[in-house]
Order: structure tokens, then sequence, then C-alpha cells
């Protein structure tokens, strides 16, 4: 497991967000600012999250690099939509909840009907630019991320 690797998150840290499956980060593109993959970890500011609460387990993701959040197009979570980077704020459920115990945690799309929809690096790749889109909830690892608190840089 990484170092610092946190099992409570903190509104106001700064995170790479790291997939249980694969070790790769969630990473806003250098070359399309809308698209959000998944990508080794080259220490880069596109790869680092501001992470804020603002309600109970209720967050926003905000890319270091660009000031772009973490978002989704449209309001109804379906199979295989793929994440965006927006300048527009959105919503998400980052818990513990379906989790295997450990410091893993799952992002939710609020409040999704069933089993509910999150955040899925495709087939676990490994390469850069994998999509990650939401998908409803399995017990796969693809479906699990780990939030190292890091510095910010200068």
């Amino acid at each position: 497991m990484p170092a610092n690797v946190t099992p409570t998150l903190v509104s106001g840290g700064l995170y790479k967000i790291i997939n249980v499956a694969s070790a790769t980060v969630v990473t806003l593109s250098n070359v399309d600012s809308s698209r959000i993959e998944g990508s080794l970890d080259r220490n880069l500011r596109n790869q680092m999250w501001l992470a804020k609460e603002v309600g109970n387990d209720s967050w926003t993701l905000k890319n270091l690099g660009e000031g772009i959040y973490l978002s989704y197009i449209g309001n109804e979570p379906t199979n295989d939509l793929p994440l965006t980077g927006s300048p527009n704020p959105r919503i998400w459920n980052i818990t513990q909840t379906g989790t295997r115990g450990g410091a893993e945690y799952r992002i939710w799309f609020p409040n999704a009907p069933g089993r509910g929809s999150l955040a899925d690096l495709a087939y676990s790749n490994q390469a850069d630019g994998t999509v990650i889109a939401l998908y409803e909830s399995w017990d796969t690892a693809n479906q699990f991320w780990l939030f190292q608190k890091i510095p910010v840089p200068s």
C-alpha cells in the first residue's frame, strides 16, 4: 500500500486517488481537460485532487492543475458513462460502504438507484489513458480507490 494512505478523508486535503486494482491514479488529461483517465503516477498537478466535504459523505474533487472538478455528463447514472472534467462542482458520495474493510473508498454517484453507480476503472487496465466511467456497483477492486494525502507542491 502506498505511503500516507488515509482511512479518513480531510476536507481541504490534497490527494492522489489510486485505483486498488491497477495502482494507476485518477488523472485529468493533458490533451483534453474534459477527459478523466487512469494513468501511471508521475507526480503531476493534473493527478492531484483537492477534496472538499459539502455534506454528510458528500464531496467535491477539484483538480489542482486546472481547477477543474471531477464530474459526469447528465443527471442519470448509466453504465460506461465516462467521467469528465467540468468547471462546475459536482457532488460525489465518497464512503467506505461496501469496501473490504481497509483504507479503500468508493466514489459513488449521489443517490443512485438500485445497486448504485460508482467510479470504475475499465477492466482494471494499467495503461495510460484508461477510461474511468460510472458503472453499477460490483465487489471488484477496479471500483475501489485509495486516497493518498500529499503536501501542496510549491
